[in-house]
């Protein structure tokens, strides 16, 4: 809390610091800065100074950046107990095989995903488009279990002359996904690389036994 900005307190201190939470809560100024994209969940320090030196400025002092994948994972996991993205703005579909059992506990379940190449953004390099997409994909049970969130990412590159006739056309990507057999649901996203847009739907998964 300290290193942020704000403010710790337990047993009888509550009540006090509550006054200093109302203040905080009624009188604040809002700045913001565009920095350049890191590589990682790196941390950067922030220090806020007043013209007038008997000021006293509380604020955070550091945020750390997270990278594209990481939010990522978050709104997949996210969706897998609050529902699609309101932001989804990649369409495709999703389509599961049935499930084999690979060894005890453990199901393989494939999964295609059939993304339009005209939703998907890409540069001009060399007489062709160029382009690439990545795949996330995370299992949870009822009982609140959640599995590890898997990426794949895969480039894309479309000749000028095909461009046209490639636009009506789909980009079918497969994965065995590995599943524990109480799993219920799993959540795929498609993030273009490009045009940094994202796409996530929620599947029932089929009982496994």
């Amino acid at each position: 809390a300290i290193r942020t900005g704000g403010l710790m307190a337990f047993g009888a201190d509550v009540a006090k610091t509550l006054t200093r939470v109302q203040e905080d809560l009624d009188s604040y100024y809002s700045l913001a800065y565009r920095t350049p994209p890191g590589s990682g969940d790196s941390a950067r320090q922030i220090t806020v100074r007043a013209k007038n030196p008997e000021w006293l400025v509380r604020s955070r002092r550091e945020y750390v950046e997270r990278p594209e994948s990481s939010r990522m994972k978050d709104r997949i996991l996210a969706s897998l107990f609050h529902g699609n993205d309101a932001q989804n703005t990649v369409v495709f579909r999703v389509e599961l095989a049935k499930p084999t059992k690979k060894r005890r506990g453990v199901f393989l379940v494939p999964v295609t995903v059939r993304i339009p190449v005209a939703s998907l953004a890409t540069l001009p390099q060399d007489g062709q488009r160029v382009g690439a997409f990545s795949i996330y994909l995370a299992t949870a049970a009822e009982i609140g279990r959640v599995g590890d969130v898997t990426q794949q990412t895969q480039p894309v590159f479309i000749k000028d002359a095909d461009r046209e006739g490639a636009r009506g056309k789909f980009i079918a990507y497969e994965v065995k996904l590995m599943v524990d057999p109480s799993a219920t649901r799993v959540a795929v996203g498609v993030f273009d690389e490009v045009s940094r847009e994202h796409g996530i739907q929620q599947i029932a998964l089929p009982r496994m036994r």
